[in-house]
């Protein structure tokens, strides 16, 4: 029965991990709260009469009876403590329709900033849960006091549901398109909910009894509320963007908006006619056309086809002149003012239903126009958190449905149904020239200080000569951010002593990702393809892109923008989807890096265990320094004043990559232990008797189930493997569970043969002593062999890397000593439950992981005729020169340039990851072209090179630098043209041939796959296996006198070999050795600008950017020195 139940829910499940999917079902399940909401607001309306009859006479007969002992009910108590008497059944009616009204309009005073600060799901989840008490509450209770307390109960779930679900709309559909539909969709539910909740009510009143709609009701709360609850728990794995959102706008400060301000009291005159003529209109129908209770309780249904209609008019209205919402609230006031004043005119229910349908019509124009412009207004004004600003929405209505039963009564009474009406239409008619101010709400382009409280930095130069002499000094730019080192200058060049990068407690002080402009984008996709591809296809490819530019470019960027307005990072979760979630391939290899970090040549199996217990205990200290935000590295020289986003290092111990059915997802845990792992067992150990329970482990585990090497699976098929753990015994869930919720694994491995790098990067012969799901994993052998794989969606290098450096230091500073342990903890071992289905599966996984590690083919290179310090003395970016280098070692093997993909950081950006530095550019090809003449011998071709050979150079170094500068302050490319592929995705346009033809798919089939990872030492380096099959792998660290390569690519691929491009590598950088030593100062000043500019951008070009081309002809024709003050003085080349 329970499998049957899983295998019903799976579907579910899946529509629920798919994020498309889930927007709509949210919108559901938002949509049926709203209609439940508003059916049980409603649904008394034709059964309250009889049921106060009922209990007027019940409590006659009680007290007639009282005499006799006749036991008192709940019901009864509540009629001697309330009852309205006979003939004020009028007034009694009205205070309990406004007993919700009013409970709903002081609850959402708090009910925002709650909303704000825990998200949409929980209070939603909260208010259904209210509303199905209260329903009960309703079938239960006959008597006007207990009606009256579940009326007002009511009032405080439909404070917590209401604005969550609207809230949740806004979050969820950021698109300025998508969000009016969605919105319009809920409020057309609004509508449907109180116009069938009376006939509905009375149906079922009349033929099965008074409790039987509200329990009708109540299942669809609880079913609603479940629903709900599952999206609620998928966000928490998820972590959709709450930990990193900004802080909501506290609602006084919303209220002192001027736009807010008049879009509240805009939703208070709207819903005044609706409010007022609730509780009047059913009377006057009757003294003047002696109405049926049928036609009375019909006729607001027929309203209901005006409003889904005025719903479509102004949702199509506004997808096409969105800048008109105020104009369609106008409108829809002006319907409301005209159909007021015709009501009172009516003879016959004919007449009577036109006029409400007007007004109905009118009142959706006004919703359907002003609650996304609420959204809007949030967005490029406040903080982009819903709850406060919806909590104002529902104030207005709660204001206008708590005054109108009160109040239209007796004006009624007073100034008869004509003068109520003609004042109603006054009101609507006068406040119209209100909505005018409006009219400027969505032409304001973003302040992002006004939003998020941002701070401007100080921009940084990089690539330029230093102000203190003729040198140059350089900054990390490429993947990972760490300590700049320049403490031996050269004379003429200026020194950083001690210059690190500046980490922050507050995201808030990192601005945001800017969204490039499109055709920039496209023009540097053109420039990047045009290496790649023969001339005939780039023809076709920029045809392709002026029809892009021309047809969709507009489009995608109003689209684009609106995201960003309400995303911390508008590229960060595609770009995580594409990059790790949706991809099925095996962690190992191709996903999660391996590092080597220390070899300590143990001589004892204690003073191993002194070592293990060392690097745990730094890595706590770490932790908690991330934690505390203890990570304040002081900025200096160039860097004074920038900030980098922190999350990354908070990721690294508290986010798990979970498989799932169509893709993965984090998991988001807070976790104070840690695990440690031997044989393929796990151990809980206790920190404060660490090295004693080491060495048990380390001596009595004993080797069990192979259960670890089932993360070596595809993604998919581990999901599955997975569940199907979990279903043999309840053990191993809750191992399962633990696994998850640790903050990092100590793999304990035997001595081996395998090469220490290998075995910290796929496990070697010790694959089933993995958790390859684990964010760090520390891996020890018994030979003193240390080193660390990490999962690598959750961060990039740096945050590993640091921790790397901060273990290896305590390492150096405290040597291991031989020890004798006492008294050994006894620690259970803990295991997983298999099945013989499962140990077959096992078996076969190990040989398929097996067969993984035998078709890599890896090598680390250490190349020692110069370093870093030999780069920056040519007044070269290290990393620039050594991207160039590859491109020729690749040139020279295939003679054309790869795809190639470099990490470029983007953490000064909040939630920034990383975007991709193509290294195959044409001035690239340029060089590798000129130096393909002296493929020949290194004697010949030093005599064959020329000052020719270092002006290109020269070009392709500072190309390569330009385009990094691109990349790390957010024009990068990569991240761009995702973003714009899923936009179109998921608003379901046609995509543009730019993106479906196979030149496309050339440049993201990436042959070199390449990253900086500098570090303190020369033996501490990172590799990683190729992303494609026929590619290459290439890992680097520049030290001071000395360069190591990680080179990694597949034995069963004929046409890459790791040994063969390892000597290409060589040449290739003793070639620019040469060319270095020979030329660099004899500066060449013969190359013509025109032809240059010729030979970079390619006569052929569709799409120009003539500012883009003069900055590039200004870097390869111009000195250093006037380079540099043109950037001061027109700030184009600052961070």
């Amino acid at each position: 029965m329970l499998l049957n139940l899983r295998d019903l829910m799976e579907p579910l499940r899946r529509r629920i991990e798919d994020p498309q999917k889930q927007k709509n079902l949210i919108l559901f399940i938002v949509s049926t709260a709203l209609l439940l909401d508003n059916m049980l607001f409603m649904v008394i309306v034709p059964i309250i009469t009889p049921i106060l009859a009922r209990g007027l006479d019940a409590l006659n007969t009680y007290r007639k009876n009282e005499a006799k002992n006749m036991p008192c009910s709940l019901n009864m108590l509540f009629r001697k403590i309330w009852q309205p008497k006979k003939g004020s059944e009028d007034i009694s009616i009205g205070i309990l329709f406004a007993s919700k009204a009013i409970v709903q309009l002081i609850a959402n005073t708090v009910t925002g900033s709650f909303i704000d600060r825990i998200g949409y799901e929980l209070p939603l989840l909260m208010g259904l849960s209210v509303m199905f008490v209260s329903t009960l509450l309703f079938a239960i209770f006959t008597s006007y006091g207990g009606l009256f307390f579940a009326r007002s109960v009511q009032g405080l779930g439909s404070a917590l549901a209401d604005t969550a679900a609207l809230g949740l709309v806004a979050d969820r559909f950021t698109v300025d398109e998508e969000r009016q539909r969605a919105l319009g969709i809920a409020l057309a539910f609004i509508s449907f909910g109180s116009l069938v909740a009376p006939p509905f009510g009375g149906f079922f009143f009349q033929y099965f009894g008074h409790s039987v709609p509200f329990i009708l009701l109540a299942l669809m709360c609880l079913c609603d509320a479940f629903l709900i609850g599952m999206i609620a728990a998928k966000k928490a794995e998820d972590d959709v963007a709450r930990e990193n959102k900004p802080v909501g706008t506290p609602m006084w400060k919303l209220m002192s908006d001027p736009y807010i301000a008049i879009i509240a009291g805009a939703l208070v005159v709207a819903n005044i006619p609706l409010a007022f003529l609730e509780p009047t209109i059913s009377k006057w129908m009757e003294d003047v056309m002696d109405a049926t209770p049928f036609q009375k309780g019909f006729v607001w249904f027929p309203a209901f086809i005006p409003h889904v209609c005025g719903v479509m008019i102004c949702v199509a209205l506004a997808n096409k002149y969105f800048r008109f919402q105020w104009f369609y609230g106008a409108v829809g006031l002006a319907f409301i003012a005209i159909s007021t004043a015709f009501l009172p005119e009516c003879r016959t229910y004919g007449q009577v239903t036109v006029p409400l349908g007007l007004m109905c019509f009118g009142i959706a124009l006004v919703d359907t126009a002003l609650l996304p412009t609420l959204a809007f207004i949030v967005d490029t004004r406040h903080a982009s958190v819903y709850g406060s600003v919806y909590a104002i929405a529902d104030i207005s209505y709660s204001f206008s449905y708590a005054l109108g039963p009160i109040v239209a009564g007796n004006i009624v009474e007073k100034f008869g149904f004509i003068t109520l009406n003609l004042g109603m239409g006054a009101v609507s008619i006068l406040y119209v020239p209100m909505l005018i101010l409006l009219r400027g709400v969505y032409d304001r382009q973003v302040d992002k200080s006004e939003r998020i409280g941002l701070i401007e930095q100080d921009e940084l130069e990089l690539n330029h000569e230093s102000s203190f002499g003729g040198g140059y000094g350089t900054a990390s730019v490429a993947a990972v951010d760490l300590p700049i080192e320049n403490t031996e200058p050269s004379d003429n060049r200026s020194s950083i002593k001690d210059c690190r990068i500046q980490t922050v407690q507050s995201a808030r002080q990192v601005p945001l990702l800017p969204v490039p402009k499109i055709s920039e984008t496209i023009e540097r996709y053109l420039q990047a393809l045009k290496p790649l591809i023969p001339d005939f296809q780039y023809e076709k490819v920029a045809q392709y892109a002026e029809e892009f530019l021309q047809k969709t470019a507009n489009k995608l960027k109003i689209l684009l923008e609106a995201r960003a307005r309400t995303r911390v990072n508008w590229v960060t979760d595609w770009w995580l989807n594409d990059m790790y979630f949706e991809q099925n391939a095996p962690l190992p290899i191709k996903s999660n890096p391996g590092m080597l970090v220390h070899r300590n040549y143990s001589r004892s199996r204690s003073e191993n265990v002194t070592l293990i217990a060392s690097i745990i205990k730094s890595t706590l200290r770490y932790k908690t320094k991330v934690e505390n935000n203890e990570l304040h590295e002081t900025s200096g020289g160039q860097l004074s004043g920038s900030h980098l986003c922190m999350n990354q290092y908070r990721n690294l111990f508290t986010r798990y990559r979970r498989p799932g059915n169509s893709r993965d997802h984090h998991v988001i845990r807070k976790s104070d232990f840690f695990l440690i792992m031997r044989n393929g067992t796990f151990y809980k150990p206790d920190v404060n008797d660490l090295e004693a329970q080491i060495f048990a482990i380390v001596t009595k585990s004993t080797p069990q189930k192979n259960v670890g090497i089932l993360t070596t699976c595809a993604r998919r098929d581990w999901n599955i493997l997975r569940s199907k753990i979990e279903e043999i015994s309840s053990i191993n869930g809750a191992l399962l569970k633990l696994i998850q919720n640790a903050a990092f694994i100590v793999n304990l491995d035997q001595a081996g043969d395998d090469s220490p790098i290998e075995q910290f990067l796929h496990g070697g012969k010790f694959a089933n002593n993995r958790w390859f799901d684990c964010t760090l994993q520390l891996i020890i052998n018994d030979d003193g062999d240390f080193g660390i794989c990490y999962e690598h969606s959750v961060c990039e290098g740096i945050p590993v890397v640091q921790l790397a450096a901060e273990i290896k230091r305590a390492i150096i500073q405290n040597p291991t000593k031989d020890k004798y342990y006492y008294g050994n903890s006894p620690l259970e071992p803990l295991f997983f439950r298999t099945s013989h289905e499962l140990d077959s599966l096992i078996t076969r996984q190990i040989n398929v992981h097996r067969g993984h590690q035998e078709r890599l083919d890896l090598i680390v290179f250490k190349f020692e005729k110069f370093g870093k310090s030999f780069i920056k003395k040519q007044n070269m970016s290290p990393d620039a020169f050594l991207q160039v280098a590859l491109q020729c070692a690749y040139h020279r093997i295939y003679c054309r340039l790869p795809c190639s993909y470099e990490s470029g950081s983007i953490r000064r950006f909040r939630n920034g990851r990383v975007d991709n530095i193509r290294a195959s550019t044409i001035p690239a090809l340029q060089l590798c072209r000129h130096l393909s003449e002296f493929y020949l011998s290194r004697e010949e071709c030093k005599s064959s090179l020329s000052t020719n050979s270092m002006d290109y150079l020269r070009k392709a170094v500072r190309f390569q630098t330009t385009i990094t500068q691109q990349a790390i302050t957010g024009k990068g490319l990569d991240n761009h043209l995702l973003a714009l592929l899923n936009t179109l995705r998921e608003v379901s346009l046609p995509i543009p041939e730019l993106f479906t033809d196979n030149s496309f798919k050339t440049f993201n089939h990436f042959e070199l796959s390449t990253s900086q990872i500098p570090t303190i030492s020369r033996d501490i380096y990172m590799c990683y296996g190729p992303v494609v099959d026929d590619g290459y792998g290439c890992s680097y660290n520049p030290q001071k006198d000395c360069i190591v390569f990680c080179i990694s690519s597949f034995k069963d691929c004929d046409a890459t070999s790791s040994e063969r491009f390892r000597r290409a590598l060589a040449e290739s950088l003793e070639t620019l050795m040469d060319v270095c030593t020979q030329f660099n100062s004899k500066r060449s000043n013969s190359a013509d600008k025109e032809q240059i500019r010729s030979d970079v951008f390619g006569s052929s070009r569709r799409v120009r950017c003539n500012s883009q081309v003069d900055e590039l002809d200004d870097l390869a024709l111009e000195s250093r020195r006037s380079t540099f003050k043109r950037a001061q003085t027109e700030d184009k080349f600052r961070l």
